[in-house]
């Protein structure tokens, strides 16, 4: 079943995983989400003579080696947990890529995990967020504003507050109710 999530994938698709390591189990665990890290995929880079797709993506990435943290172009050969597609036109689309191209090079933001893992304990602390430093899921709620705008109204949080649960759950909103529109709109005769 996870394989197929590969199947109509796009560049500007947000992506999301379990997240590995104890950075993953601290927001899994301290969000009480079943997601721990997203990602912007960007371009497929080829085919494995396997025939696995190998992508190029664009993520924020914990590293205690100052030139591997942050966010980064990866190299992403395993499937996602999930994909949503929040860009409608090829504009919103490049804007999305763009955006997230953008903060290559910005810093991981360790005291929002810090923030997470206390949230864990029972200890709720605001404040620590910064538009210099990102982690994953701040990041793509960043890049997908880029593309529209107008989502920031489905966000209960600010994008340098957007935990990755948050995203997916705001993710599925969206799209849920972009469902409907369409639907209703399909019943309407001119």
């Amino acid at each position: 079943m996870k394989n197929e999530l590969w199947i109509g994938i796009q560049p500007g698709d947000i992506g999301f995983t379990k997240g590995g390591g104890l950075v993953g189990w601290i927001i899994r665990h301290g969000t009480a989400s079943a997601y721990a890290h997203s990602f912007v995929y960007h371009r497929m880079i080829k085919l494995s003579p396997q025939g696995k797709e190998i992508w190029s993506t664009v993520e924020a990435w914990p590293s205690s080696k100052k030139k591997l943290d942050g966010v980064q172009f990866r190299v992403r050969t395993e499937s996602p947990d999930k994909i949503v597609r929040l860009w409608r036109t090829n504009r919103e689309q490049q804007a999305i890529l763009d955006k997230s191209t953008s903060m290559v090079g910005t810093r991981y933001g360790w005291g929002e995990i810090a923030r997470i893992g206390l949230r864990f304990v029972g200890i709720k602390v605001k404040g620590w967020e910064s538009n210099h430093r990102v982690i994953c899921s701040n990041h793509c709620t960043q890049s997908a504003l880029a593309g529209r705008g107008g989502l920031k109204e489905f966000f209960n949080y600010q994008p340098s507050d957007v935990w990755p649960g948050e995203l997916a759950e705001t993710a599925d909103k969206i799209l849920w109710v972009q469902e409907r529109i369409t639907k209703v709109i399909g019943k309407v005769k001119p």
